[in-house]
């Protein structure tokens, strides 16, 4: 399982980095057509221009990129500003993940595309696309906590294991753990991402999940489910391998994630 999560992780990385790379290639094309009128922004006066960039990514991800360029013709003022405006934001605009609307904010130095502070704020937001188009949950969240938690204190061992996958299946659980994660690592000191990795929760949540996965692919639970959650089993493992896959892909970007921030802070 960890070999399989570290290896999905490096193909984020590899994809998300040559996409980068390419768009921010592409914005640098673009910038020679673009009109630039003077703006008074926190008291300064900045040049600002926009263009709109359309590109399919990840293979089936439309996306329409709204670039807005902010040039500081101070060397003063980029260095006290640029940080605040190299942002960006990100969104689905249909349900299948198919359609995107991405916002940049490109910063530049008289007229210059400065690289080191652009291309975070481009593989951030691709980063973004990524998690929107490839990782979909097919399951509404409609199980309730109360029922898992009555079952995760039964005296019944098979019922205390059932309520404690539909926990661990949880959406909001899992962005507990993912987030905890992210914070676990970061805060450890160590440049070895995966053995920072193997000392948080996550990583015994996702072991148990596993484990927990195992067992009731071979013990049929069709009459508790019926009892307490009304759907079949079939239904029931359908629902937890997917969950389980999702959890596992949201782990990669997070590695991934953790990654690039120690590169970036000269940790590795």
């Amino acid at each position: 399982m960890l070999q399989e999560i570290l290896t999905e992780s490096q193909h984020i990385s590899d994809d998300v980095r040559g996409l980068t790379f390419e768009m921010f290639d592409e914005i640098g094309e673009n910038l020679k057509r673009v009109e630039f009128k003077p703006v008074n922004e926190l008291n300064k006066f900045i040049k600002v221009g926009n263009v709109t960039i359309k590109k399919t990514l990840f293979d089936n991800a439309n996306v329409n990129f709204n670039v807005t360029f902010y040039n500081f013709t101070i060397p003063d003022e980029f260095n006290e500003l640029s940080d605040y405006y190299s942002e960006g934001k990100s969104v689905c605009i249909d349900s299948r993940g198919k359609n995107f609307l991405s916002t940049l904010n490109i910063v530049l130095k008289s007229g210059v595309l400065v690289k080191e502070k652009n291309i975070d704020t481009i593989s951030h937001e691709l980063l973004h696309i990524y998690e929107q188009n490839k990782i979909r949950d097919e399951f509404k969240e409609k199980f309730s906590n109360t029922t898992n938690k009555t079952l995760m204190f039964s005296s019944n061992e098979v019922e205390r294991k059932l309520g404690e996958v539909f926990y661990l299946s949880s959406n909001s659980e899992q962005d507990s753990f993912l987030n905890g994660a992210y914070n676990e690592m970061m805060s450890n000191l160590s440049p070895n991402v995966e053995e920072c990795f193997k000392k948080t929760i996550l990583y015994n949540k996702l072991e148990r999940f596993d484990t927990l996965l195992e067992f009731f692919e071979k013990e049929d639970v069709s009459e508790i489910l019926r009892n307490y959650y009304n759907i079949t089993y079939e239904y029931f493992l359908k629902y937890i391998r997917s969950k389980f896959s999702i959890l596992k892909k949201k782990t990669a970007v997070v590695l991934d994630k953790v990654n690039k921030e120690k590169i970036k802070q000269n940790w590795r």
